[in-house]
């Protein structure tokens, strides 16, 4: 048997039969294929129902337990009523592998917040903004919600579904999809480290760190791609697009520009916009990368390191075909008499010519 938690081993001493309960209650998750960490979550769950009560949960009647639910909902500090829930799922899950009714047994309806909260105001947005000298530190602390070519500086992360260890060869993700962190944590680890970087920045306002940990902060994650074509879709969507696209802009005047734009406010809802041709301009600027700033940038497998041998290797023992591209030029007709056809008789690297191409005349044969 595993390590038994504190309340579920204090619930195995002190209430007459849970022991046994808690041996079958195992057996039965471990059959239908749930995690050890589903039992523990849901063993845990239940102990604190039998402490309460001082008996076996499976002889308890619908109204102690809706009793004992009804003071878990009343406690509760989130919206989201964690504890409450997860003990309605151990619950209903240790009735139906025992043969008993747990149809009496509901999940609380919760409210579904459909805008982003507002976490600060501009002002303060602007402040911090101010503060900070340096580019990255700028785009850091960019929070400005809106898609009217208003300004809202983000990073699209792609994490593989798995990594190598130290011999170099490949782990792959477990069986489920849910691998990689829960976004629960991770609102919380993002507003830390937010928070630390404000500070870096020379940022020591009391009151306006106070206001950043009273807010829960949202974080959007979303399931793994269904493979290499979703992969490159979802990449040319950022990669190969300028600030709004000219299916947008609906009409262009001497003194304003209109064009459509989504309100996520509302669920996604389209809108027009009117704007002053200065203050559009002003917008679509701010969408222009600096100088020397990198769009895209890879880690890992992927990194330069990498493609330099290893990730050739790697490929091949995943038995990975790697389908060679044939390069072919892209304007076959001749630009000076429009008729004939043009013949590829060399093809340089991304490097340009070599040297001898450079100074020296090669005698070339279109065959």
């Amino acid at each position: 048997m595993r390590k038994l938690l504190k309340v579920v081993a204090r619930a195995s001493s002190e209430v007459n039969g849970f022991a046994e309960l808690l041996q079958r209650f195992e057996r039965n998750i471990s059959i239908l294929g749930r995690s050890p960490r589903t039992f523990d979550n849901y063993s845990r769950h239940v102990a604190a129902l039998a402490l309460h009560f001082k008996t076996l949960p499976t002889e308890l009647d619908p109204e102690q337990v809706k009793d004992y639910l009804f003071e878990l909902q009343k406690r509760s500090k989130t919206p989201s009523q964690s504890y409450f829930k997860h003990t309605v799922y151990g619950l209903r899950f240790l009735l139906k592998t025992e043969g008993l009714p747990y149809s009496y047994l509901h999940l609380p309806a919760i409210p579904k917040v459909k805008k982003l909260p507002t976490i600060l105001s501009r002002e303060e947005i602007w402040r911090m903004l101010q503060s900070a000298e340096l580019l990255k530190h700028k785009l850091l602390i960019g929070l400005i919600y809106g898609c009217g070519l208003s300004l809202h500086p983000h990073l699209h992360c792609i994490v593989p579904g798995g990594g190598t260890n130290k011999q170099g060869k490949w782990k792959g993700k477990v069986r489920t999809d849910k691998y990689l962190f829960p976004v629960k944590a991770l609102g919380k680890v993002f507003r830390a480290k937010f928070a630390a970087s404000l500070k870096a920045c020379g940022i020591k306002d009391a009151d306006l760190m106070d206001r950043l940990f009273a807010k829960n902060w949202v974080v959007y994650a979303k399931r793994p791609f269904g493979g290499p074509k979703q992969v490159i879709e979802y990449l040319g969507r950022y990669t190969h697009k300028v600030a709004i696209s000219n299916h947008r802009i609906k009409e262009v005047t001497d003194q304003q520009v209109r064009f459509e734009y989504k309100d996520y406010r509302k669920g996604g809802e389209k809108k027009e916009m009117t704007l002053a041709n200065t203050e559009f301009v002003r917008r679509f600027s701010m969408h222009i990368l600096p100088k020397r700033f990198v769009r895209i940038r890879h880690y890992g497998i992927l990194s330069s390191s990498w493609k330099r041998g290893k990730l050739q290797a790697l490929q091949s023992d995943l038995k990975i075909r790697v389908t060679a591209a044939k390069p072919k030029t892209l304007l076959r007709k001749c630009r000076s008499c429009k008729e004939g056809n043009l013949v590829t008789i060399a093809v340089f690297g991304q490097r340009g010519p070599p040297p001898e191409f450079l100074f020296v005349i090669q005698p070339l044969s279109a065959n």
